[in-house]
């Protein structure tokens, strides 16, 4: 499992150290001896996380660093079955309706495949990340580790390049500043499985240096085109994190490298309270939910997670089951279940959600779930 991913980090050190990995990570303040080491260090996350994972929860099977690999397989498979419905799935064009070739040979083997949508905010989607590994998955040769250390080289390319915005601001100090980026406990350690938070911050960093550029008016044509595709990402993969923090660095830029402005700091903080204020309106016209409420709603989504379980929705209540499939029936479609007979399990009723209720042995077998996470 292991042997294809050291492999090919023996290849990319040596690119690092020899080539700055073809100038892609060239800096006046690190040396390639310097960013060789770091990558090496950041890419024991991988078998840190999986450790973790195999030692506390049995393993990455359930959650979403083995779906996604498990995802990603089963498109990639799909490329040995029938290249062009591949093709097509790469460029958004598939037919994923019941009953099409790809609903058939890939979309019944998932579980994240999902195109994005409204949810209680922002579109999310899945499917960038599932196509992104399909791709790796042809080099990979089914190892997961390997899918990983991609993951953790976007985020590495990422972070040197949040590193290249803000290093101006750290003079003398270029090192420590790169060192807490990288080993800051969350950010090493979730960039060491296959999750979002890979391209995350690929994307985050590359954004925010190409910001800089601009209100330093010495952006290119290659770089506006770059940018422009960033922001896609942006909007589809993690939008209530990416456009925001866009906007917060675009302010901050604004206004720091804005000629004959005073009280920067001042103008930077008022200017966030005024954004913070306009998102608040728009929250409230769009979902009907302030902020602090959906972060109060996002704060029982951590809280369930953290519990664990199988979590199901109706338009009555959210249901927790004990994470066991085989408490369940799949019904038609991608994610909706029936719950057996006299199976246990804790539920709250929209109506008022602060109330935890519970069934000891659940009499209706008829009822049609979706899955919530």
């Amino acid at each position: 499992m292991f042997f294809p991913a050291i492999l090919y980090l023996i290849v990319v050190l040596f690119l690092i150290y020899r080539f700055c990995f073809f100038n892609l990570f060239k800096d006046d303040n690190l040396s390639p001896k310097q960013l060789t080491v770091f990558f090496f260090l950041k890419s024991l996350a991988i078998p840190a996380f999986l450790f973790v994972y195999n030692k506390m929860y049995g393993g990455i099977e359930h959650f979403d660093a083995g779906i996604f690999y498990k995802d990603a397989k089963a498109l990639n498979n799909l490329a040995y079955i029938d290249l062009t419905e591949y093709l097509k799935v790469i460029f958004g064009i598939q037919n994923d309706q019941p009953g099409s070739f790809f609903y058939n040979h890939v979309l019944i083997y998932t579980n994240n495949w999902d195109n994005g949508k409204l949810k209680d905010y922002f579109y999310n989607d899945n499917r960038v990340i599932i196509r992104l590994y399909s791709l790796v998955h042809f080099i990979a040769f089914g190892s997961y580790t390997v899918l990983a250390l991609v993951s953790c080289f976007l985020s590495y390319i990422g972070l040197f390049y949040l590193y290249k915005a803000f290093k101006t601001f750290f003079a003398g100090k270029e090192l420590y500043l790169f060192s807490i980026l990288c080993f800051f406990p969350a950010l090493w350690f979730y960039t060491g499985g296959l999750l979002k938070e890979g391209l995350v911050l690929f994307v985050m960093g590359c954004t925010v240096f190409q910001l800089k550029k601009v209100f330093l008016k010495n952006q290119t044509l290659f770089g506006w085109l770059w940018l422009c595709f960033l922001f896609y990402l942006s909007i589809l993969v993690k939008p209530y994190l990416l456009c925001f923090s866009a906007l917060c660095f675009a302010i901050l830029f604004l206004i720091y490298y804005a000629p004959k402005v005073r009280l920067k700091s001042i103008l930077f903080l008022v200017s966030m309270l005024l954004a913070i204020f306009i998102v608040n309106l728009i929250s409230e016209f769009t979902t009907h939910q302030n902020l602090k409420e959906l972060a109060i709603g996002q704060q029982q989504i951590f809280s369930n997670a953290s519990k664990g379980g199988l979590f199901l929705r109706d338009a009555n209540k959210l249901l927790r089951l004990n994470n066991d499939t085989n408490l369940v029936v799949k019904k038609p479609g991608e994610k909706f279940y029936t719950i057996k007979k006299n199976v246990p399990f804790m539920y709250w009723e929209h109506t008022h959600q602060h109330d935890t209720l519970y069934c000891s042995a659940n009499k209706d077998t008829l009822s049609i779930f979706g899955l919530e996470y």
